[in-house]
């Protein structure tokens, strides 16, 4: 009942234009203030907690979840698909644009407290993390709160981000740019450009068995 409930509130929330849908799986939990809001224009389609169209399906998270509290905005231009396993959390007064002809894949973590924002046509692999501010307050030495600047995480037109890649608040991927698997990124990426880690692998000949080949 409770979970209905809460449906009921997004379904509330939701300001649909034209032919727009808004299509959600049993499995997502919804959690929703009353202020917050979810806008989706131009008859488009926002279906989240299932699997991507046409993909192979997964190992994933049973649940999805997703988040909006007071005077959050989640902003919907154009078809998006979000696979099962998601978290998404848009904070206070927070704002999460999406562009349309956006797919994040399964089990991908979005905290967007200040400003995220999808170009057209940007997506992201499966195990994504993407946090735009913790909501970590900083003090000088004689306690007085230190003022933070906005830092919105933005993701160019056509910008791919590949699996279990990490990325926080204040990066801007350019457009037509790719973002390689396992990388944690904490700059900014011009346009058309690919960006990867390449950690250096050890290798160690003629070892024994022992945990001592560990170290």
């Amino acid at each position: 009942m409770f979970r209905l409930i809460n449906r009921c509130r997004a379904l509330y929330a939701t300001s649909l234009s034209g032919k727009s849908h808004f299509i959600i799986h049993r499995n997502v939990d919804i959690s929703i203030h009353k202020k917050a809001k979810i806008t989706i224009e131009h008859d488009s389609l926002l279906k989240i907690g299932y699997p991507l169209p046409n993909g192979t399906p997964r190992p994933t998270y049973k649940r999805s979840v997703l988040v909006l509290d007071e005077n959050a905005q989640l902003v919907v231009r154009g078809d998006v698909f979000i696979a099962d396993g998601f978290f998404i959390k848009i904070g206070k007064n927070g704002k999460l644009i999406f562009e349309g002809g956006n797919w994040l894949a399964h089990n991908a973590t979005i905290i967007c407290n200040d400003e995220m924002y999808f170009g057209r046509h940007a997506s992201i692999s499966w195990n994504v993390t993407l946090i735009d501010d913790d909501r970590r307050s900083f003090y000088t030495v004689d306690m007085k709160p230190v003022s933070k600047k906005r830092h919105p995480l933005i993701l160019g037109a056509c910008a791919g981000i590949q699996m279990n890649v990490v990325i926080p608040k204040g990066v801007t991927v350019g457009k037509n740019s790719l973002v390689g698997a396992n990388t944690v990124l904490r700059q900014d990426v011009a346009n058309n450009c690919l960006v990867y880690q390449n950690p250096e692998i050890r290798i160690k000949n003629n070892v024994t068995t022992g945990l001592q080949n560990l170290l």
